[in-house]
């Protein structure tokens, strides 16, 4: 009763989820071009899903599950599956598990040889956006919508999607067990230091820790974009990718139930006035003023539907530092971060690029 009536109350004076505010960049959040000065490892259209074992970096393309050597020697096709890949996991003992794009989810014992085996989710649907080794083994795996595969996210945002859950395979297990459901997109998942885990709600753009129950405890709220792959560190620290940014335009858009369904319904998904992983490309696309280009030039404050952003958290779960291509950068939609051999690695999606975070281990 308490909660409809608040519900009301924020839907009056537009305050709340009602809001089209969005938090401001400032402190550890201030913007600078971190990532569009940062090494560049490999360039790699649609390169996603970073993961590391027995000093290799893998990671995919598409259908394909790729790697790349510690020596640099080359990018290597791992395999080619039958449809996209949406997620990768690979344990410490070699064990791989890939989430397809059409909404199976396939294991085996070792990278390169061995039968697959399909997972079976209770007969649910599984869309697979996340997966992750938990501190005992466990495969803690995210499923962002019961509709909607992983490569439609735009569509579940747009319908206010809120049919995300999370399973758990325990270790000697077949079945994937579910924890937690009527997550609004849960999108990434890493660990806290008690080794509970910790989970991306991006359209509620947060992170929540589950309890034994499953019930989803807000960590950090009102983040300044949609959250999405968690890297957790020895030090209890989190490396957190954010794939595209909020923005009043389309925290309005939201709002609009009639335009946001006509949208929807009527326009090339590319066109949408929604967030994106490399916006610019197309002169069909929504820009507002401030973004269009003034002799050749964009500017790095303008509003935009696509950036890059990495923030590092740590402590009390607070944001401690941040890495940003801004409007006019070359380093949009960052959606996977790894540990290889010593460096931290990420992965641009928006720009087809695999890039090395400054400060973060030795040259190889």
């Amino acid at each position: 009763m308490i909660s409809a009536l608040r519900q009301a109350w924020h839907g009056l004076w537009g305050s709340g989820e009602f809001s089209v505010t969005v938090p401001i960049m400032d402190g550890a959040l201030r913007p600078n071009n971190a990532l569009d000065t940062a090494e560049t490892l490999l360039l790699a259209p649609d390169v996603d899903n970073l993961a590391s074992h027995a000093g290799k970096l893998y990671f995919t393309q598409g259908r394909q599950l790729m790697s790349l050597g510690a020596a640099k020697a080359g990018q290597a096709v791992v395999e080619e599956l039958a449809t996209d890949i949406a997620a990768l996991a690979v344990s410490r003992d070699g064990e791989v598990v890939v989430a397809l794009d059409d909404g199976s989810t396939l294991t085996r014992g070792a990278v390169h040889s061995g039968e697959w085996t399909r997972l079976d989710f209770q007969g649910a649907p599984a869309h697979v956006t996340a997966m992750a080794f938990g501190p005992t083994g466990d495969l803690y795996l995210c499923v962002g919508s019961r509709v909607h595969r992983a490569s439609q996210w735009k569509h579940d945002l747009m319908r206010l999607g809120a049919s995300g859950s999370v399973w758990v395979l325990r270790k000697g297990d077949r079945v994937p067990a579910r924890i937690a459901d009527g997550l609004a997109y849960p999108s990434g998942i890493g660990f806290l230091a008690d080794g509970r885990p910790l989970v991306s709600e991006a359209w509620k753009h947060r992170l929540v820790g589950l309890d034994d129950s499953g019930h989803p405890a807000p960590v950090l709220a009102d983040l300044p974009g949609y959250p999405g792959r968690i890297l957790s560190t020895d030090d209890s620290a989190h490396w957190l990718c954010l794939f595209a940014p909020r923005s009043q335009m389309i925290e309005f858009v939201l709002r609009e139930r009639a335009y946001r369904e006509r949208m929807v319904d009527t326009i090339d998904e590319r066109f949408w006035m929604a967030p994106t992983l490399r916006a610019g490309r197309n002169f069909k696309e929504p820009v507002q003023g401030g973004g269009i280009r003034h002799l050749g030039i964009q500017k790095p404050w303008g509003p935009t539907r696509s950036s890059g952003l990495i923030v590092r958290i740590e402590g009390r779960n607070r944001i401690a530092a941040s890495l940003h291509s801004r409007s006019d950068g070359n380093r949009h939609g960052m959606t996977s971060i790894a540990d290889w051999n010593g460096r931290l690695v990420a992965s641009s999606r928006g720009d087809g690029a695999l890039v090395v975070m400054p400060g973060t281990g030795r040259k190889q």
